[in-house]
């Protein structure tokens, strides 16, 4: 699935045969877009304040359900049955109900949300507050906002190990990764880092975390138990692996 600003339009790419599929036209420029793990669902944030829920067998629109103010990232549950959507202008989060296409809640979260992650269960979502230095916990099922957790300055992106227990936070502001024990709600260490982190990933055995730098145009890689398993607050990085200028994200294939 391919946003397109310019028509606006969600576009299918068949990937067997790298052949373009059927598109779904859109009433305005999409900003974000996610899908149920099942590939049933979906929902488009676009720039009028809207959010537009689709139905991926059929190919259509379902429903355009207006959000809040600014409304950016999307985030489907993992049980295909609702999607939470973030709205930077007025700092809440919309919880919308994917089968009827009803509101079922707007969350006020204090700061400014910038990026979504699920804990590997689906429990729980995690959203970086970016101009308070927070990283906010959303109960998926009960549509709750937690206590806030302390990051760094400016958190972007998020990245959760497999076993739901440790939080990476990318602080672009800060130029460190924070590592922190969700259950215990504390922070373990605080990596310096590249310039203006951008994107945090854990490789899939879960030993190492990359971060990208997006001004210092280069990759941080961390490893994990040096981060998790001393008394130390501050670490050293494993190593700095330039990539080139500006980049914006990565993804890990495993071998």
């Amino acid at each position: 699935y391919v946003l397109d600003t310019g028509s606006p339009a969600l576009r299918v790419v068949e990937l067997p045969g790298l052949s373009a599929g059927a598109s779904i036209r859109l009433p305005a420029a999409p900003v974000d877009f996610d899908l149920s793990p099942d590939g049933r669902r979906g929902a488009v944030s676009l720039v009028s304040g809207e959010v537009m829920l689709l139905d991926l067998e059929s190919g259509r629109a379902t429903a355009t359900v207006r959000a809040g103010s600014e409304p950016t990232a999307v985030a489907v549950r993992y049980d295909g049955r609702q999607v939470f959507v973030a709205n930077r202008g007025d700092r809440t989060l919309t919880a919308i109900d994917l089968v009827s296409s009803r509101v079922l809640a707007h969350l006020p979260l204090g700061a400014r949300p910038e990026v979504m992650r699920f804990k590997p269960d689906g429990g729980e979502l995690f959203v970086s507050g970016g101009d308070m230095g927070v990283v906010l916990i959303v109960s998926a099922y009960r549509d709750e906002v937690d206590q806030p957790l302390m990051a760094g300055a400016e958190p972007r992106d998020l990245a959760i190990s497999a076993d739901n227990r440790i939080l990476y936070v990318a602080n672009s502001g800060a130029n460190t990764v924070s590592a922190i024990n969700i259950q215990e709600r504390r922070t373990l260490a605080a990596v310096p880092v590249g310039d203006e982190p951008y994107r945090v990933a854990l490789t899939p055995d879960n030993q190492f975390a990359l971060v990208l730098n997006r001004r210092s145009g280069d990759m941080a890689v961390l490893r994990r138990r040096l981060i998790e398993g001393g008394r130390e607050k501050i670490r050293p990085l494993f190593t700095m692996i330039p990539v080139g200028s500006r980049p914006v994200d990565l993804v890990v294939q495993a071998r």
